[in-house]
């Protein structure tokens, strides 16, 4: 039966070639170089021959795991003495530190702001505290600061006084007797470079370490038994390679070679009673010293906290004596959380819920909230899969041919679904809209774009769990006497004051012509008014059809001359947008009138990262609670107001939206101070969260059901813009092959 579905597959892909003519294909997909028309053909071309692969691959799929089942609760067991079995998995505790930030702040916005700067987190004689600095004080003609220690119960501890600011602000570490180790620059003959200072209680250095070389970065410091200090120094370009120094009591260092290199990965230093720690995405190693060795004790990639190290990324580690791991860590502005991490027998009766994507090396936030959920959840167990390489068709191709034959992932992630329009006919993908209803899920405490993304009247297949967008602006002078009329001006009086306009002009960056003419229809389900869905006809032949063709041939990005844009966007829904977000009254008053894209109902902006951040459910799906329960998690309030803290995106719960700005308008940017002459923090307006909410609720998804008219269009109209074809010629040509598409859906 699934090998009869396979090759139903497989024969409807090969008549699209027969249809089209394969020299045809071949010519289209050398014009476009990587275009949308190419991207599709090219798939459709790999899919034909590798669809009857994927069938008989469909036992093995082939996929990786990257997020596994979470734990049953369990004690006793060692990281250094069960090195991750397959029936092994781990336990999350998590506890927030003192927060230190709202007591420097206080209620009334005043309260001890002498304090303020978070310098960093570490454990101190195995006890978490943070380091914090005082703002900058004038005392005989220079600035000082002083630096605290902060516990957990709130209690602190002064470290150093009237120190330096350049010195007290770049405070890194504090050893257990007491020494502070700042990161400063000293000079070696005409060069300055990097270098570990150590400073005892009254702030005086003790001595001064040079990082030599091009190991110019210090990233973690912890301490050795024997007093010395373990530093993983990053190359000044980033932390792709990062290294290990060794700094004794007397301020010598020493590189130590580390037997296997780790290219492109995020690495940590920890210790334990068992010697020094390093971790390295997945797996905990020990360091031997002084050579280097590295030994593996655990990894976590086949345990619930699978890519948690990377997605949350730890500022100190350690292994205890009662084997559990203890990481900390914080976010901007020193908001700190303690875990504790213990290993566990893997609980085999929970239900699977699996999610398959292709950005799934990307999504970290969803992986997040993933770890929560499992953490949580004693009923079901979330597990992310994805393909090694995200342009890998074959993986798509049998993962089409799971869902033809009632199987496949549990949920997909959009950017699996090539044709949303084709799977929803099918009745592959799940109406979710019944089970929002049942679960009180309602429409009106969500943005639109929650629920927009693939839609179809009061049905509703995906849902998405974050939002962003963009918005067109054109430059008033095109515009011409329409700039000042109020509202969005319609898609007519644009093009005619694009073709009206007399400057030599590209449209925006290097944008293609095909890619103007994309932009002009995506967002009309008719394409203004060209195609009859309902009788299955079209008409090409209209003039405004023939003036869209004109002004994406006029507008197109021109190599030989660097002509002005006319348009531009902006891009929000970010949590840096709530501070550089511009009002419509300043974007006129430098000359930008918003467009926005033109929908068939006015213009809108519209969505941002929706391949990535929007989830359906397997209509067939066996575990369709599961699948549910989980996406119903990530609309919640709590997993909603979490967003900023692994993403930049905004959710697209309107409580939680309010929850965040609110804070950013009591809290500011987290530019606590800077000096006395400067405001003491960046303010969000009221005036300006509430406007960004009312953009918020006009975002829209475009139209999926228009994907494949549109290919044929910018196929066909490439022909126009190489002059080799005139307008009618090319309305008739779109018009026959459109109509053979729309004969074929009836």
């Amino acid at each position: 039966m699934i090998f009869c579905k396979a090759f139903a597959l497989f024969l409807n892909e090969t008549e699209y070639f027969t249809r089209m003519g394969v020299s045809t294909c071949l010519s289209v997909m050398k014009r476009y170089k990587g275009g949308l028309a190419v991207g599709r053909l090219y798939r459709r071309f790999v899919r034909c021959f590798n669809i009857l692969l994927g069938c008989m691959l469909l036992a093995a799929c082939g996929t990786k795991e990257v997020v596994q089942p979470s734990p049953s609760k369990g004690e006793g067991l060692s990281f250094f003495s069960d090195g991750g079995g397959e029936n092994l998995d781990v336990a999350v505790e998590s506890a927030a530190f003192y927060d230190v930030m709202t007591e420097l702040k206080g209620p009334n916005e005043g309260s001890r702001s002498d304090d303020g700067k978070f310098l960093g987190m570490q454990f101190y004689h195995g006890e978490p505290v943070q380091l914090w600095a005082s703002a900058p004080y004038e005392e005989s003609g220079g600035q000082y600061v002083s630096v605290y220690m902060y516990r957990s119960d709130g209690t602190r501890e002064t470290c150093l006084e009237r120190v330096g600011r350049l010195t007290g602000q770049k405070v890194f570490f504090r050893d257990s007797e007491g020494y502070c180790y700042s990161i400063g620059v000293s000079a070696k003959g005409d060069s300055a470079v990097n270098s570990i200072i150590k400073l005892d209680s009254s702030g005086k250095s003790l001595y001064t370490a040079r990082l030599e070389g091009d190991r110019g970065t210090v990233e973690m410091m912890c301490e050795l038994a024997d007093g010395g200090l373990a530093v993983l120094a990053g190359k000044e370009s980033g932390r792709a390679d990062e290294g290990l120094i060794l700094l004794d009591a007397g301020g010598k260092l020493s590189e130590v070679e580390l037997s296997r290199q780790f290219p492109g990965q995020s690495c940590y230093l920890g210790t334990s009673e068992e010697g020094l720690l390093l971790l390295a995405e997945e797996d905990l190693y020990k360091i031997g010293l002084p050579d280097g060795k590295l030994e593996k004790i655990f990894s976590f990639g086949q345990t619930s906290y699978a890519m948690g190290l990377s997605v949350r990324k730890p500022c100190a580690f350690l292994v205890g004596r009662n084997g559990a791991l203890e990481l900390l860590r914080t976010d901007r502005q020193g908001k700190g959380t303690c875990e504790t991490i213990r290993l566990t027998e893997l609980d085999g009766n929970r239900q699977k819920v699996v999610i398959r994507g292709r950005s799934v090396k990307n999504a970290r936030w969803l992986k997040e909230q993933i770890l929560k959920f499992n953490n949580i959840n004693d009923e079901y167990v979330v597990i992310l899969e994805g393909p090694e390489d995200w342009n890998d068709m074959d993986y798509i191709t049998r993962t089409g041919v799971e869902l033809a034959a009632g199987k496949g992932p549990d949920i997909l992630m959009a950017d699996m679904i090539e044709s949303p329009d084709s799977l929803i006919e099918k009745g592959w993908l799940a109406d979710l809209a019944p089970l929002m209803e049942q679960a009180g899920i309602r429409e009106e405490d969500y943005f639109p774009i929650a629920f927009d993304t693939w839609r179809t009247g009061d049905s509703i297949y995906s849902i998405r769990v974050s939002s962003a967008c963009q918005e067109r602006l054109i430059s008033s002078a095109v515009l011409g006497e329409h700039a000042t009329d109020a509202g969005y001006p319609d898609i007519e009086t644009v093009v005619d004051a694009m073709l009206a306009y007399q400057e030599k002009a590209v449209y925006y960056g290097n944008v293609s012509a095909d890619g103007i003419l994309l932009e002009l229809l995506q967002g009309s389900e008719t394409l203004w008014g060209m195609v009859d869905w309902e009788r299955g006809t079209c008409d090409f032949r209209g003039e405004l059809f023939g003036k869209l063709l004109e002004v994406a041939k006029r507008y197109q990005y021109d190599t030989q001359n660097h002509y002005p844009a006319v348009c531009s966007d902006r891009n929000f829904g970010m949590m840096a947008g709530l501070y550089t977000y511009q009002t419509e009254a300043e974007l006129r008053a430098e000359g930008k009138v918003p467009v926005g894209t033109f929908f068939d109902n006015g213009s809108h902006p519209i969505g941002l990262g929706i391949m990535s951040r929007s989830l359906s459910v397997n209509a067939n799906s066996a575990n369709r609670e599961g699948a549910w329960e989980f996406l119903r998690f990530l609309l919640s309030e709590e997993i909603q107001v979490s967003l900023p803290e692994m993403d930049v995106y905004l959710p697209v719960r309107k409580s939680a939206y309010w929850t965040l700005a609110e804070e950013e308008i009591l809290n500011g940017s987290g530019n606590i101070f800077e000096n006395k002459e400067k405001p003491v923090r960046d303010s969000l307006l009221r005036e300006r969260a509430e406007e960004m909410e009312v953009i918020l609720g006009n975002v829209r998804a475009l139209p999926y059901k228009t994907q494949a008219i549109l290919e044929i269009v910018l196929e066909e109209a490439q022909a126009y813009f190489d002059g080799a074809k005139e307008i009618p010629q090319i309305a008739e040509v779109i018009e026959n092959r459109v109509g053979l598409y729309l004969e074929e859906r009836k």
